[in-house]
């Protein structure tokens, strides 16, 4: 027969309670004292400690929470359809109570109308306990089906043995080991929910005073007078008839077949009870931090196609926006692309007339040649050698008397001509001469001699035009 084993550990020691799944009776409730389970392994063998005879690879687990591994709080929301409270939840939870990612957080809604005001009592728990009670099922080979708070599974009990406090308002206050689990019951919902300590012999006046402390924060947080005030586990103060106590053992023993050994508190064991026997009944709990709430989702086949019209739609627009944005994009770069060009037309016509001038003097010096190099040349070939030279030619001596250089006059001619009068010794004389003038770049165009009279020596004179062509590149110094 498979069991459903629920339980909870705190700093003294571990608490189980095992219910059969076929009909929720409570066949053994267990506790044992350790004060040094840290880790999910040490928590699995106070469990095979304290229930031997379980055979947990067929046990489902559920794990029960309270005190200082449970906090509670009271959230007011905007107004807001159910599909969107558990995310809305989340955000305000992780702000009220600083939690990480890995924490989680269940809740209890209050209030159902979304056109008002929501409001839900939020739980959480650590993450390091819940993984170690995930650790410990692993350990056990178990599985853990649920993570519930103790003070609620123990409320949701008390509703079954008195009906009526599903209704009104309504403070419960139930035993636990050293401690008392305080919940505030609206309309059978837990709205407050809180641990306090209740240690030894004073534990039902520190109950009454837990109770009376509750009741003020309920009125202050919901504006709620509580109706009355029930205990589970405990005894009433002499006086204090307004106080109900609820016997909680008696129910568990008559409805589940309890049967508490000796020297196990069953009063204080309620609610570890409790959680077992809702899990064998496949009851929901109030809070499963393990399956917190989480949105709605619709599979039917109309929200189907409505989710695939609307991605249909998403993607046509997109792809509309697309071409609209890559040709509006594309508008945007021919504009600055014409407005360069323009700048950069402006910017020709602006400098046209200085580059007309620097190509006139690019053309003027391409057609131009260098006249005193030109002049020296002359000089060293009419007269190739110093008259100081031994064997200077006297005979065939002569001398310029005139020199004209001009430049080529056309526009696209380059060089020039010069124009050469002369007077030497001998009419054979410049023959010489004009042999030595001649090269590739110097064409010697016209030669006319006369004989003049009262010249002397020097009495023959000759007219030369010689041709000169601008040098190249390579014939540059």
């Amino acid at each position: 027969m498979s069991q459903v084993v629920a339980f909870e550990f705190d700093r003294q020691g571990v608490r189980a309670a095992v219910a059969d799944e076929a009909d929720a009776r409570v066949s053994r409730i267990a506790q044992v004292d350790r004060a040094d389970i840290e880790t999910g392994e040490q928590l699995a063998d106070a469990l095979r400690s304290a229930l031997p005879d379980v055979r947990w690879q067929r046990a489902t687990l559920v794990a029960v929470l309270a005190g200082e591994q449970l906090r509670c709080r009271l959230l007011k929301l905007p107004p807001c359809p159910d599909g969107e409270l558990p995310d809305m939840v989340r955000m305000q939870a992780v702000r009220e109570f600083a939690l990480t990612e890995h924490d989680a957080v269940d809740y209890v809604p209050l209030t159902f109308d979304a056109a008002e005001t929501r409001s839900v009592l939020a739980a959480t728990v650590e993450s390091d306990d819940l993984e170690m009670c995930k650790a410990a099922a692993r350990a056990l080979d178990a599985n853990l089906a649920r993570a519930v708070a103790r003070g609620s599974s123990a409320a949701e009990l008390m509703t079954k043995l008195d009906p009526s406090l599903a209704g009104g308002a309504h403070l419960i206050a139930v035993a636990a080991p050293e401690s008392v689990d305080l919940v505030l019951l609206e309309n059978g919902a837990p709205s407050l929910l809180r641990s306090a300590r209740a240690p030894g012999d004073a534990a039902s006046q520190a109950v009454v005073s837990e109770a009376r402390r509750t009741a003020a924060m309920a009125a202050q947080q919901t504006g709620r007078r509580v109706d009355s005030t029930h205990l589970v586990g405990f005894q009433a103060p002499p006086g204090k008839p307004d106080l109900t106590e609820l016997d909680a053992v008696g129910y568990l023993e008559q409805h589940h077949g309890l049967a508490a050994e000796e020297g196990v508190a069953a009063s204080k064991l309620v609610g570890v009870a409790a959680a077992a026997i809702s899990a064998a009944q496949e009851s929901s709990p109030t809070f499963d931090f393990l399956h917190p709430r989480r949105p709605v989702v619709d599979n039917s086949g109309r929200r189907r196609q409505v989710l695939l019209a609307i991605a249909a739609a998403s993607v046509v627009v997109l792809g509309l926006g697309f071409d609209y944005s890559r040709a509006w994009k594309l508008k945007q770069e021919i504009s600055a692309r014409q407005d360069e060009l323009r700048d950069k037309k402006n910017g020709i016509e602006e400098w046209a007339p200085i580059r007309e001038k620097a190509a006139a003097i690019d053309n003027w010096l391409e057609t131009d040649v260098n006249w005193l190099d030109e002049l020296e040349r002359l000089g060293r070939q009419i007269r190739p050698a110093p008259l100081k030279t031994e064997d200077f030619p006297a005979d065939t001596d002569a001398h310029l008397t005139q020199f004209t250089a001009t430049r080529a006059t056309q526009r696209d001619q380059t060089g020039g001509t010069i124009d050469l009068r002369a007077v030497s010794r001998s009419r054979y004389s410049y023959d010489e001469i004009e042999q030595r003038l001649r090269d590739d770049r110097h064409q010697v165009e016209t030669t006319q001699g006369t004989l003049t009279a009262g010249g002397g020596a020097y009495d023959w004179e000759t007219q030369t035009s010689l041709r000169v062509e601008k040098p190249t590149e390579e014939e540059l110094p």
